[in-house]
């Protein structure tokens, strides 16, 4: 018998929209980041830096030059810039995190689909895993059935009556032709022990007795031993 064996199927996950979806989360990180070095420098933008020459000195004895404060004008402007640069932080950070949630909803739609397919494909491989399976197992039974049936067509004959044990004394069955001390054993062994037995045996037992016990090999035909059986029994 053949065994059948079913190639097994195997599926590559497609990662594409959560690495797409990881992508837009850390582009939002950076523009946020960036936005946010915007903000914080936004105090600063057009104050005055003292200058490396003018020295530093001491709360005593200033070696800096004191330049005048921005003017009301310069600081309202400051203020405004500042509102709209906020104002752009807010719209470009809500524009990005709107981008993550719908790469996040995409991501997670095609991630389903993905599981839904492999699902569905796992369980056709295994139905026809299972099909194949039962398929071998019909035609094993089919091929032990043809077997059996061979060989109960190889049986030949009809097995003759055995004991279990000599009634009184065994006859010395290496009398009869074509039996020595070797055959007489096993033929004790199989049941066989007095003249009487193997005179009262048909064709059909001489056929099976000659096809089934060790030894024999045609001889109980080739050699008349129900004749002589008979012969002895008198």
């Amino acid at each position: 018998m053949t065994m059948k064996m079913t190639p097994k199927k195997t599926f590559t996950p497609d990662y594409s929209p959560v690495v797409k979806m990881m992508a837009m989360q850390t582009r939002l990180m950076v523009e946020t980041s960036q936005n946010m070095m915007k903000l914080a420098m936004l105090p600063w933008q057009g104050m005055p830096m003292p200058s490396m020459k003018a020295g530093f000195g001491s709360i005593c004895a200033p070696g800096g030059v004191a330049k005048k404060a921005p003017s009301a004008k310069a600081a309202a402007e400051a203020v405004e810039k500042a509102a709209a640069v906020t104002e752009e932080v807010v719209e470009t950070t809500a524009k990005a995190a709107d981008q993550v949630v719908e790469a996040s909803a995409e991501a997670a739609e095609e991630v389903a689909e993905t599981t839904v397919e492999t699902m569905e494909a796992t369980v056709d491989t295994t139905t026809e895993s299972v099909e194949d399976v039962a398929a071998d197992a019909a035609e094993t039974t089919a091929e032990t059935v043809e077997a059996a049936d061979d060989m109960a067509e190889e049986i030949v004959g009809v097995a003759p009556a055995f004991l279990s044990a000599p009634e009184g004394e065994a006859d010395d069955l290496t009398t009869l032709m074509g039996v020595g001390p070797k055959l007489a054993v096993t033929l004790n062994e199989a049941g066989i022990y007095h003249f009487s037995q193997i005179a009262e045996w048909t064709e059909d037992n001489v056929a099976w007795v000659d096809a089934n016990i060790a030894g024999v090999r045609g001889r109980a035909a080739k050699n008349g031993w129900v004749a002589q059986a008979a012969d002895l029994t008198k």
